[in-house]
């Protein structure tokens, strides 16, 4: 076992005072960081002690570098998909449900109520993001923004997440509500101001990553496939009255979400409310939707899945059950148990 040297000791409680955030919370990233780097897991035993220097490295350019971080309980609420940037940078954008961490006056920890959550990650952190499931709870730390909007006379907050170095934990600790309880309890009594037509969404460019619109259209057909770079891909082609009655050239028309394989979950035929952002391309004159989620209603039927084997499971790790040639951190007799693991 590794004693966690005396001068990370001081700066853990350093970076602790100054970010706000308990050390518990900042030991528990330490600990990700140390079952989830590749470059520390392909250390031999013998480094330890420098398995921990690296973690702590880690750990001071994700609160230093990217900017304050906040951590949380996050439940996508859909598949996060990722992509590549024109220079070949990793990103994923995620929207999700979160309830943000935060220490009392005693510095103990304190769980925030549920809020809407959505933003782009970058490089390992968008990495990370593609790898999580959107029925599973993660414990995490992104930096955060709160983002509020208006739309007529409702008022919507939540808060925008970014980051590119973070790790995701599965956690059963804190429940998140379902995307039904979701929407019944956050969006629904808003909904009236917020729902449009799909004819409307150029009209309806978002102002921030959460300024949302409610979208009420019928699957009429879906699609999984491959890109040539090899990525999968889902669509649902939905299409409303708005769109039946004179979409492109005064012709029925149809519009087409870009999802996650994994959401393409109904039938043809079932009609939904989908929750989204409108991100329109004036340029192009293309009006992109951010899907965050749909819910059924009146008759919902699922669609047959074809399950692929799994291969490798790699979408979280357990801080109790770490690999064999990952060394635990173990403090010294002598620390605050705010140090223990």
């Amino acid at each position: 076992m590794a004693e966690i040297p005396e001068d990370i000791k001081s700066g853990l409680k350093s970076l602790a005072t100054a970010s706000k955030c308990d050390t518990k919370i900042l030991v528990e990233e330490m600990k990700q960081i140390m079952a989830s780097d590749d470059t520390i897991k392909s250390m031999p035993p013998e480094q330890s002690e420098f398995k921990i220097r690296y973690a702590w490295a880690l750990l001071c350019r994700r609160h230093t570098s990217t900017g304050k971080t906040q951590a949380m309980y996050l439940r996508p609420l859909s598949k996060p998909r990722g992509g590549k940037t024109k220079a070949g940078k990793t990103r994923a954008d995620v929207f999700a449900v979160i309830k943000r961490i935060t220490n009392d006056d005693e510095g103990n920890p304190v769980v925030g109520s549920a809020e809407l959550a959505a933003g782009t990650l970058w490089e390992k952190a968008g990495d990370a993001a593609t790898k999580l499931s959107a029925n599973k709870t993660y414990k995490t730390s992104l930096s955060t923004k709160d983002a509020k909007v208006t739309q007529g006379e409702v008022t919507f907050e939540g808060v925008e997440l970014g980051g590119n170095d973070a790790t995701f934990v599965e956690t059963s600790e804190v429940p998140l509500p379902t995307n039904e309880e979701f929407f019944n309890e956050f969006i629904a009594p808003k909904e009236k101001a917020i729902t449009i037509q799909l004819d409307e969404m150029d009209l309806n460019n978002r102002t921030n990553r959460v300024d949302i619109r409610v979208v009420k259209a019928m699957i009429i057909d879906y699609r999984t496939g491959e890109k040539a770079d090899k990525s999968e891909y889902g669509q649902y082609v939905v299409t409303d009255d708005s769109m039946l009655g004179g979409g492109e050239k005064g012709k029925p028309g149809s519009y087409t979400f870009w999802i996650a394989p994994e959401d393409v979950i109904h039938e043809k035929g079932v009609t939904m409310k989908f929750v989204g952002a409108v991100n329109y391309d004036k340029a192009n004159n293309i009006a992109r939707w951010d899907y965050f989620f749909g819910v059924p209603i009146g008759v919902a039927v699922k669609r047959k899945l074809d399950v692929k084997p799994v291969e490798k499971k790699t979408e979280s790790v357990n801080p109790d059950d770490l690999d064999d040639d990952v060394e635990k951190i173990k403090p010294k007799e002598s620390l605050d148990d705010d140090f223990a693991v």
